[in-house]
């Protein structure tokens, strides 16, 4: 790495001690590809292991650290598909377990007499206590308080080392001037770095618990810094940019509201008002329409789109999956096929030969709008006259991915649809009350969804009702997280469900829809459920969206805590979508704990998915973004939002001011902060 500048921020983290490629690529992986994103990869919580319990306190299900002897060393077992090793204390004895081809690490040189610590759940396997992939270390001194990051162990240990070796280039790489941290009274990168990454027994451990330290105070300084500028920036922009009106008569709007087979909530009629205004206007629209799943931002997408089309101009409406824009594609078609405006898909699936049709069709102006995937941001898709923009779940894209599509139609008008809403007290602090539209009223006739949580014990329950439901006629999603099952974990996967579950129901009844199906698979299943030829439905979460089977009354969602609320939520909107009221199931494991509980409980006390969002920012950790890499804007966490609100507002006066002065960034100071924004989310390209 390059230690007389800062330009190692983005190298790869391999050359750092402790990781290498293989564990860069694991990283890479989670959308960690360089040091400047290590760094920025917050942990979800920590554990305190200066308490040591004996084996005898060992209690099933439950981390905790312990001090033991090794007996024997770890030795192929079963038909050498794991290793097993034995350990013991003055209380007992118990076996370590590792369902791999080779051990790494401490584990691999264990010896008899040895003296190791080892931190894992123990789980009761027959009259021996087990540990699966337990953690090793040969002194607890130094990882007594531990960081812990979502899906990745040993990053407690590699980020610790990391910190430490980059040392002295921190404090020099920082990008923020004294000035300003001085005035934000937050601490420079080495000192916050440390202490998010690396705490200390001097450090307050309760503010880092509460992720409410001065490390923390200054992540969020840095992400709230990042936002405002971005935004200030692409909002100036903007405002130098002129576009055509879109304009039609009340007569047009009045013909194409009635088109639809519903009338408009209040709340979908101002969200079209707003919207018709602003494409009204010769300053290019970017408006962000949230709300709540069932609540129709499609119909007024579609009335938008509508509106542009009858115009005279082109739309593009983009979706994250092929059955999401399948689902636009015949809504759009059933309410304005009729009326003479042109609807075709551009997808990967087509064939060669209707690719090239629809490519030509869309650069002849043969079409009016145009709903796809990804494909449409490819450069052989051109526009005759582009006008609008309707990106549909818009948290799934990046910045260079909305400014592709944009970039086919000069300046065109731009809506922004997410289903998954942003805590009213996040909108206002980081967006203000203009450009955002909420759909909170939901259409006439949506029936109730129950929500309850089910123990293993339960399923005998479920099983009943969903017998009853399918004796009924009606349909059953049953949705896991994994799609195969996976050597170190006891969880079931989609695979391992249906066999079962066809085994149980009958095979002629059950069906299976991953995201590792082709396309046409998967629209072949979702019609045979959808026609009554299956009645139950087991899948991940390719059905999160774009899924509408109005006769499904239950879903049962397996190991429900590998999900964060939001998203539970969205998926929860698979049932209730006609007039049927439906029953959402939790399946939770044994092992559950109560945090996890608690925070699942939320689901059965609401439907309101603006509720649950605010409920998902009080209880989740920092490791849990609100926005991703992906959606083109710096991670600003939930937690560390709530804990600095106060500080947003003190960061967002400083952006403005220095926007003010130097609308580029071009002073030397804001070198490294323009780099930060121009690499990492590339505030230029939205510009």
């Amino acid at each position: 790495m390059d230690g007389d500048s800062h330009a190692w921020l983005w190298d790869t983290p391999q050359f750092l001690k402790g990781i290498g490629p293989k564990k860069a690529r694991e990283l890479q992986s989670r959308g960690v590809v360089d040091v400047y994103d290590l760094l920025n990869f917050l942990p979800r919580g920590y554990r305190d292991y200066r308490a040591v319990l004996s084996l005898s306190e060992a209690m099933d299900g439950v981390e905790a650290s312990f001090r033991v002897r090794v007996v024997t060393p770890p030795k192929r077992a079963y038909r050498r598909r794991f290793y097993r090793a034995e350990v013991e204390d003055d209380s007992g004895l118990a076996e370590l377990v590792w369902f791999s081809n080779k051990l790494y690490g401490p584990s691999a040189d264990l010896q008899p007499g040895q003296q190791i610590w080892i931190v894992g759940k123990p789980s009761k396997r027959r009259t021996v206590m087990s540990f699966s992939h337990p953690r090793i270390f040969s002194d607890m001194s130094r990882v007594d308080i531990e960081p812990m990051y979502r899906g990745i162990p040993w990053l407690s240990g590699g980020l610790r080392k990391a910190v430490k070796e980059l040392g002295k280039r921190l404090q020099a790489a920082d990008p923020l001037p004294a000035e300003l941290r001085d005035a934000w009274q937050v601490p420079d990168w080495r000192a916050a770095f440390t202490q998010v990454h690396a705490p200390g027994t001097n450090d307050p451990l309760e503010d880092v618990y509460a992720f409410r330290s001065n490390g923390y105070r200054r992540v969020a300084a840095d992400a709230f810094f990042s936002w405002f500028l971005g935004m200030g920036m692409r909002r100036r922009s903007m405002q130098r940019v002129e576009t055509r009106p879109i304009q039609v008569g009340d007569d047009i709007v009045d013909q194409l509201r009635a088109a639809l087979p519903f009338a408009l909530t209040g709340d979908q009629q101002a969200a079209l008002d707003a919207i018709l205004q602003d494409m009204n206007q010769s300053t290019p629209m970017f408006r962000l329409v949230q709300g709540d799943v069932g609540s129709g931002k499609t119909a007024v997408a579609l009335l938008a789109a509508a509106v542009a089309a009858r115009a005279g101009g082109q739309v593009a409406l983009l979706a994250p999956t092929e059955i999401l824009a399948g689902q636009h594609a015949r809504f759009f078609d059933e309410v304005l096929g009729g009326m003479g405006i042109r609807i075709t898909r551009l997808t990967g699936s087509l064939s060669a030969i209707r690719r090239k049709e629809v490519l030509h069709m869309i650069r002849s102006g043969a079409v009016d709008i145009v709903i796809g995937t990804h494909a449409l941001l490819q450069d052989a898709v051109e526009f005759q006259d582009l006008r609008l923009v309707v990106i549909d779940e818009e948290q799934r894209y990046g910045v260079m991915q909305r400014s592709a599509l944009r970039s086919k139609g000069g300046a065109p008008h731009t809506l922004l649809l997410s289903a998954t809403p942003i805590p009213r007290s996040l909108s206002l602090v980081l967006l203000g009350d203009t450009d955002v539209t909420v759909i909170r009223e939901k259409p006439a006739g949506r029936a109730p969804v129950e929500t309850r949580i089910i123990p293993e014990d339960g399923k005998r329950e479920v099983l009943e009702h969903i017998k009853t439901e399918l004796d009924a006629g009606h349909k059953v999603f049953f949705l896991y997280p994994r799609v195969d099952d996976q050597p170190d974990s006891d969880q079931a996967s989609v695979v391992e469900m249906h066999q079962r579950l066809a085994d149980y129901f009958g095979a002629d009844q059950v069906g299976l829809l991953h995201g590792r199906m082709a396309g046409d698979e998967k629209d072949r299943m979702l019609r045979s459920l959808k026609d009554g030829r299956i009645s139950i439905l087991v899948t991940t979460t390719v059905i999160e969206v774009g899924v509408d089977v109005p006769d499904a009354t239950i879903l049962v969602i397996g190991h429900p805590d590998n999900f964060g609320l939001s998203q539970l939520h969205q998926i929860r909107g698979r049932i209730g979508r006609g007039n049927l009221p439906g029953t959402c199931y939790l399946l939770v494991d044994d092992g559950t704990g109560d945090d996890a509980l608690a925070r699942l409980d939320v689901m059965t006390q609401t439907n309101d998915g603006f509720e649950i969002a605010e409920a998902d920012l009080e209880l989740r950790g920092p490791g849990s973004m609100l926005g991703t890499r992906q959606s083109g804007i710096p991670d600003i966490h939930p937690v560390l939002l709530r804990r600095f609100s106060d500080l947003a507002t003190e960061v967002r006066a400083s952006a403005e001011a220095i926007l003010d002065e130097d609308p580029h960034l071009t002073a030397p100071q804001w070198r490294r902060v323009r780099e930060i924004l121009q690499r990492k989310w590339d505030m230029s390209a939205e510009a």
